[in-house]
């Protein structure tokens, strides 16, 4: 039997083998790190525009991945049906889980023309500071149209990660940023299209990268050993056999992200709310975070391929040392990187300001103080990134659905409205209120993140999704 990522020491014993960890990892990491400057590219682009410009993305950003919630993380499913194919040795299997992903994704594409046409109809009902909303939805409109492309992406590049080529989304996930960084500044500056113009720039970057991951797909060196170029009429004749555990788990992951991204979403409207310097501060730090973070959830991706190989392969107690070793790598590395933001972030906070702007100087300076808070929730992070990572390998979803559930729209969002707002004011003007304002909110962000991760890493070492994957 042929463990996963495993040595034996001079005495024989078994061995987490880390060097293969890493090999697998690393491409993972750079890939996320390169994904989150597509964020930061246009955050940077739109910041030179004006603060209302910039208000106006932090208020369509993460409602924006809210709407694309069900294309993503459909798709990050298939990474795990991949990995547990793959493992069991079915080869034409996992190339028939990436093209059910991959339909589906054209599937779905009208949906993407209705959440385009919510856009406006969003924003005009939402209590936002003037012209902000305006901003928000050309960006919504627009972005929104990237959900089929999205969903093939996730499905192809979950197919590499699956069976151990990560480079492959290395790759062509770098060619994507570096078209949209391209794209941007033709559409933003080059044909003044302004805050549309980074939508337009992101979402053909999008579908060039998924065109990317379809040609090496189809390409002969996979078609070899996987049959795929022949699959698809697998996955479409034995569509019960495909989309049944395509949702089973997809499902459970996107209303997990569901609850996490729009009580998050709520969060930083609630924040945007106080006025245009929170909100084009609290979209500034959440993108040099995100940028922080990503290469921990490149981690969170290794884990979940390491345990579905190893789950796939029978060897669930084997996946739990895994799992525990990615922990550790991930907590390290968010506690470094957290560190340096809190100690060194403020300065790169007016990179992403013009300096004519008048609130360029309370930008900064609150800035600075988020990302002190930010700093400390990372260590917590860390903890759950690994921990769902290595539950969602397992096939361990609805539980930690309904934790997030509960976290996020139980606690996180009340205790945001009673330390964002004075007493009487807010979207719950019922709740006791302190007036902290984006302090209090990010406060209230640290409390939630660091109790989820407790209920998370919990789960993970109780060893109950051991028996239910066997």
């Amino acid at each position: 039997m042929v463990f996963v990522a495993q040595r034996l020491d001079a005495k024989g014993i078994p061995r987490v083998d880390h060097q293969a960890v890493v090999r697998l990892a690393f491409p993972l990491i750079l890939s996320a790190g390169i994904q989150a400057l597509m964020g930061i590219t246009d955050t940077w682009f739109i910041g030179q525009i004006s603060s209302q410009a910039l208000a106006g993305m932090n208020a369509a950003w993460l409602p924006t991945l809210v709407a694309l919630g069900p294309f993503i993380n459909l798709g990050r499913a298939v990474q795990t049906l991949v990995a547990q194919t793959y493992a069991a040795g079915d080869p034409k299997g996992a190339s028939g889980h990436a093209w059910s992903g991959v339909g589906m994704g054209l599937a779905l594409f009208p949906l993407c023309g209705l959440l385009a046409s919510l856009g406006s109809l969003l924003y005009r009902r939402l209590p936002l500071p003037e012209g902000i909303s305006e901003q928000a939805s050309a960006y919504w409109q627009i972005r929104v149209w990237g959900g089929s492309a999205l969903l093939g992406t996730f499905s192809l590049s979950g197919f590499f990660n699956g069976i151990g080529c990560t480079w492959v989304t290395l790759c062509v996930s770098g060619c994507s940023v570096l078209l949209n960084g391209l794209l941007n500044a033709l559409f933003i500056f080059g044909f003044g299209w302004g805050i549309a113009g980074a939508a337009w720039g992101t979402i053909l970057a999008e579908y060039v990268e998924f065109s990317l991951y379809l040609l090496v797909f189809l390409s002969g060196w996979i078609h070899r050993g996987y049959a795929s170029r022949h699959t698809w009429q697998l996955g479409w004749m034995t569509a019960t056999g495909r989309i049944r555990p395509l949702l089973k788990l997809g499902l459970p992951i996107w209303i997990y992200s569901l609850a996490d991204m729009s009580s998050f979403t709520l969060f930083q409207l609630m924040i945007g709310q106080v006025g245009a310097v929170e909100g084009a501060t609290a979209h500034i730090c959440l993108m040099l975070s995100r940028f922080a973070y990503l290469p921990a959830m490149g981690l969170e991706q290794s884990a979940s391929v390491l345990v579905g190989q190893s789950i796939g392969a029978g060897q669930p107690d084997w996946a739990k040392r895994l799992g525990n070793a990615v922990m550790g790598w991930t907590v390290g590395y968010m506690a470094v990187v957290g560190s340096a933001l809190a100690l060194w972030g403020q300065p790169l906070i007016g990179g992403f300001v013009s300096g004519e702007d008048a609130n360029a100087a309370s930008i900064i300076r609150l800035g600075g103080l988020l990302l002190k808070m930010i700093g400390v929730s990372f260590l917590f992070d860390g903890m759950n990134f690994a921990a769902l990572g290595s539950l969602r390998g397992a096939g361990d979803v609805r539980v930690p659905m309904m934790i997030m559930l509960g976290m996020s729209w139980l606690v996180f969002l009340p205790l945001s409205q009673v330390l964002i707002f004075p007493a009487g004011q807010g979207w719950l003007p019922f709740l006791p209120g302190l007036g902290w304002g984006a302090v209090g909110g990010w406060l209230a962000a640290l409390i939630y993140v660091a109790g989820l991760a407790s209920l998370m890493v919990s789960r993970w070492q109780s060893g109950v999704w051991q028996k239910t994957s066997l």
